[in-house]
């Protein structure tokens, strides 16, 4: 089958939607670095192959430490 054949296309476009829209909350750290990487994938295109390796990402179990956390 061809790489840009409908079906394979339509199948990245499945597992991208899933990627960036499963398991998402309302934190709005959370959806700046969800769009950066939506952004990043546009040019690179790595997520249907970190899907395959590693899964898809639960958005909503995020940690994030902040800055002052960090340096003490």
């Amino acid at each position: 089958m061809d790489v840009y054949s409908p079906a394979v296309n339509k199948n990245n476009v499945i597992i991208e939607q899933t990627f960036f829209n499963k398991h998402r909350s309302t934190d709005p750290v959370e959806n700046i670095l969800v769009n950066f990487i939506k952004r990043k994938n546009e040019s690179l295109h790595f997520v249907e192959k970190k899907v395959k390796q590693i899964g898809y990402p639960r958005w909503d179990k995020l940690s994030l430490l902040n800055k002052k956390a960090i340096s003490n």
